[in-house]
């Protein structure tokens, strides 16, 4: 979708000059627009944004994941947001990296934002982060039609593993049917969060600033 490739463009900082995206599905272009929102939050909280490359420094080039996969993977050299709030640990913001929920189970975290310590140290042990180091994660789910309740029961599971307070349901469809099931289990949720949903998407980024708040508070 060209939409999605242009708000990317105009999210991103003018550094990047290309991005795995350009060529990529729709729906792996949906969590790079989601990925880049959530950068824009960071910077609304008066953030510093800068990329790196997985194998050194960020040369225009940013490749992100199309597929799940694990954050040390050397694969290709994958890039990532560095997040740097004043007098704060750095933090990372990755699209599609696996997380170790409660039960030690393995979980996909389409975009996640998380310490860059322990980033840097699963990069160095070839070992998967905590789902207790994550600062945000969203579930993104790009469809043609109303998500089904069964990609809601998903979810569930997922924030219950991951934390419910860090964790969001997102697709760019309404899913009407999911919303009731949230909202009954106190769980984060959004819908049409495209570009032209002006509101939903203020919504999604204002989850995002509040995630940032907490963490600027501890």
């Amino acid at each position: 979708m060209s939409t999605l490739l242009s708000q990317i463009s105009q999210l991103l900082p003018s550094i990047v000059s290309q991005t795995s995206w350009d060529q990529a599905a729709d729906e792996d272009r949906f969590e790079g627009y989601l990925f880049a929102l959530v950068l824009q939050a960071a910077r609304k909280e008066g953030a510093l944004v800068r990329f790196e490359n997985r194998n050194g420094p960020f040369n225009g080039v940013a490749t992100f994941r199309t597929s799940p996969g694990h954050l040390w993977s050397e694969l290709h050299p994958y890039t990532h947001a560095v997040i740097e709030f004043a007098g704060k640990p750095l933090l990372e913001a990755h699209v599609g990296v696996f997380v170790s929920g409660r039960s030690r189970l393995y979980h996909e975290a389409d975009v996640i934002v998380l310490s860059r310590a322990v980033a840097r140290t699963c990069r160095v042990d070839h070992t998967d982060p905590s789902q207790t180091e994550a600062v945000l994660l969203l579930e993104c789910k790009y469809y043609t039609s109303d998500p089904g309740i069964a990609l809601g029961r998903e979810f569930l599971g997922l924030s219950a593993e991951c934390g419910s307070d860090k964790c969001v349901f997102v697709p760019n469809q309404p899913a009407l049917r999911l919303q009731k099931l949230f909202e009954e289990h106190k769980r984060e949720w959004g819908h049409r969060i495209l570009p032209n949903q002006n509101n939903d998407v203020d919504r999604l980024v204002g989850f995002a600033q509040r995630a940032f708040t907490r963490y600027k508070a501890r």
